[in-house]
């Protein structure tokens, strides 16, 4: 399996959405295709680029959602809806290489933090290795959810990894985050990510979640 993970820049959010909604319900009906989720950046912290929203879209293959990318590209509906020029998507393709699953859920009030990595090929075992070691002590604090690690499967991007982490509370993970332990943990890295504080938002047919019903 992978994920398909689009950052989305917009002006204009709710074309934003209603444009994805256009995007993932035809995704849905493609060969390969999983489930589909939209969330929306709350807010930002020490950011290279400012996002409106994040798509997660995972597929059983690479190879399943190129085809149904380009497939897409074909739509007139979507070619149109992309042409108004009111989102722009920068797409990254990724494999889950440590933690749980990301969880697709109906819920809307939790926080997910989409943790964005900027290092070298040469750092990417040492990274690993460290989110590890972090994601064992993030385990122990209060509000702790779930956290997933996935790594680009492009060697030339300069986004090697994104860490998708889910908390009750906001204030939880920015309360586990100001700890000695975590500062410590994460020295090595600490001029290295982009934090996107998020929520899911409830949005198209039920099938993108994998749940039944429209």
């Amino acid at each position: 399996m992978i994920m398909a993970l689009d950052f989305i820049q917009s002006d204009h959010p709710a074309e934003a959405a209603s444009i994805w909604n256009l995007i993932a319900t035809y995704f849905s009906g493609c060969d390969g295709f999983d489930r589909a989720q939209l969330v929306k950046v709350d807010q930002e912290y020490q950011t290279r680029s400012r996002y409106a929203f994040a798509s997660l879209c995972k597929w059983s293959s690479a190879s399943a959602w190129i085809a149904a990318r380009d497939r897409a590209r074909q739509e007139l509906a979507i070619i149109e809806a992309l042409r108004s020029g009111k989102v722009r998507f920068f797409g990254h393709t990724m494999r889950l290489v440590d933690g749980d699953d990301y969880i697709f859920s109906s819920d809307t009030k939790r926080c997910i933090l989409l943790d964005v990595i900027y290092i070298p090929n040469a750092r990417v075992n040492n990274y690993e290795e460290m989110w590890n070691q972090c994601n064992a002590y993030m385990r122990t604090q209060p509000g702790y959810i779930n956290a997933s690690l996935y790594q680009n499967q492009s060697d030339a991007d300069e986004v090697k990894f994104i860490n998708i982490a889910e908390w009750n509370r906001t204030n939880d993970l920015i309360d586990a985050t100001h700890t000695n332990r975590f500062s410590e943990i994460v020295a090595d890295f600490k001029e290295d990510f982009a934090l996107y504080f998020s929520h899911r938002l409830s949005i198209g047919p039920k099938r993108l979640l994998g749940e039944s019903g429209a």
